[in-house]
């Protein structure tokens, strides 16, 4: 067991500290996850927020994983926060998927009664390479510009017909999406792309099949990671996560 040096839990201290005495979000998570690999370039850094639906506070703890794979929590609460383990309780509301008449359906409930998911490997192994692909670009942020945000702001609204503000702004509403949402979504989707790009760019160049380095990349982060199914018979979700890999 390699325990963080000193002198970076130190920073990584600062960092929480600045974080979670920042007033409405000032501080930039992704610019101090920049900071933290730029002092310690060995390591990968993930801040990991927790939104309380009573006050609706945010604190952050932070994920400090070695390059053997060990992992070190951290947390850091002002005086009269509520400190990040007392946090994250779970909420009959929040599993709620549907109600009906005033009968709830949750999500895991709904799951069950879609059988066809259990069917669709391809579906669930999707699901798991969005966990895989946040996981990268937390450690490994994309650094965008404005002019390729919006870049990729008018290729998602092309893509989908929305040519006038008119039409944008009933799209959100069909979906649910305020303003930031929407940029928040199309930062991800171009964050994925340029992920995409930097896989294959570190490819070699003979490789035929440099298109799907990506995927191959992704294959193999499946094949190494722990999959936990939040749902179900323990048997039967270990069976899955193995058919997914």
């Amino acid at each position: 067991m390699n325990a963080p040096r000193a002198e970076l839990l130190e920073f990584a201290h600062r960092a929480l500290e600045r974080l979670n005495a920042a007033d409405g979000g000032s501080v930039d998570p992704d610019h101090e996850a920049q900071l933290l690999r730029e002092f310690d370039p060995t390591s990968k850094f993930r801040f990991l927020p927790h939104r309380d639906s009573f006050d609706n506070s945010t604190a952050w703890a932070l994920l400090i994983i070695a390059d053997n794979g060990e992992t070190t929590t951290m947390s850091w609460a002002p005086p009269h926060n509520i400190p990040w383990p007392l946090r994250g309780t779970h909420t009959r509301s929040e599993s709620t998927l549907l109600t009906v008449n005033g009968v709830e359906l949750s999500v895991e409930e709904a799951i069950w009664h879609l059988d066809i998911l259990w069917e669709e490997a391809a579906l669930l192994r999707k699901l798991i390479d969005v966990c895989l692909v946040r996981a990268e670009l937390e450690a490994s942020p994309m650094h965008l510009t404005d002019d390729q945000l919006q870049q990729s702001m008018d290729a998602f609204r092309r893509s989908r017909g929305l040519l006038t503000s008119a039409a944008t702004q009933q799209w959100m509403r069909e979906h649910g999406l305020d303003h930031r949402s929407l940029e928040q979504l199309v930062a991800y989707e171009a964050s994925v792309a340029a992920l995409r790009q930097r896989h294959s760019e570190q490819t070699d160049i003979s490789d035929q099949r440099s298109e799907r380095s990506f995927d191959r990349w992704l294959a193999g982060q499946r094949r190494e990671c722990r999959i936990e199914w939040h749902w179900g018979e323990s048997a039967k979700t270990a069976g899955i996560a193995t058919s997914t890999r």
